[in-house]
């Protein structure tokens, strides 16, 4: 690897696909059939400047649910989406860009929600939501939808509005230790300073933890909304 590693993701459909990036880099790797050493690198071009501002750094990056050559990479102001479909030689540029509306709120962390409507047996294209947590807690979820040919529905540049964001249930959470449970009817935007998203797609929950506050399971719905809520201090530490 050109660059320092942060983190690996194997492909779920395709294990010899491996999405590897590091503060400003990444790429796609193809094994070789052996699985002992590259066949293909393929860099993504993500255009990062981290010298230049402190926004300009990879948070992580995904597979797309159900796909073998969509990439997501979450960077601190924009979502980037890759499509190896249109790779040219050994690099790929981006097929579509999310970019936060504002420059002063900052992308703490994600989470790929999917894939969405398996049991339709009409459709033939992936239905997934990207899960997005800002530096202030607040959560953004947006749809990513690839068409029966495998190509993204949207492409281009769109934006992530953040005029009113995810409002979740709490009744029954304690926020502090020691603290009294919500009551009933009880909702929140947030928990405060935003740290991690982690989706479990075998229980469909998806997992919100804010510094200094107990880590709040979202129960999802099919269409990968929030029904329900549940609370515990160390629940992170122990699913994940």
């Amino acid at each position: 690897m050109k660059f320092t590693v942060h983190g690996i993701r194997v492909n779920p459909m395709n294990n010899r696909h491996v999405l590897i990036w590091g503060l400003s880099k990444a790429c796609i790797a193809v094994m070789s059939e052996g699985m002992d050493s590259f066949e293909r690198v393929i860099d993504l071009n993500l255009n990062l400047e981290p010298s230049e501002c402190d926004t300009e750094y990879l948070v992580q990056c995904e597979w797309m649910p159900a796909s073998e050559l969509i990439a997501v990479a979450v960077c601190g102001t924009r979502v980037t989406v890759f499509d190896l479909q249109i790779a040219e030689a050994d690099s790929c540029g981006p097929a579509m860009n999310y970019l936060v509306a504002y420059d002063d709120k900052v992308i703490k962390s994600a989470a790929l929600i999917g894939p969405l409507h398996q049991d339709d047996e009409e459709y033939q294209g992936i239905d997934a939501k990207l899960a997005i947590m800002l530096d202030t807690g607040r959560l953004y979820i947006i749809a990513i939808l690839v068409d029966e040919e495998g190509h993204l529905e949207e492409q281009g540049e769109g934006y992530i509005e953040l005029g009113s964001s995810t409002t979740f249930p709490t009744a029954g959470i304690r926020r502090h230790q020691g603290s009294e449970p919500l009551p009933d009817g009880s909702t929140s935007t947030t928990f405060g300073e935003g740290a991690s998203l982690v989706y479990l797609q075998q229980s469909n929950l998806l997992l919100y933890q804010c510094i200094g506050h107990c880590c709040v399971a979202f129960v999802l719905d099919c269409d990968g909304g929030i029904c329900g809520s549940f609370g515990e201090w160390g629940l992170l530490e122990c699913l994940t």
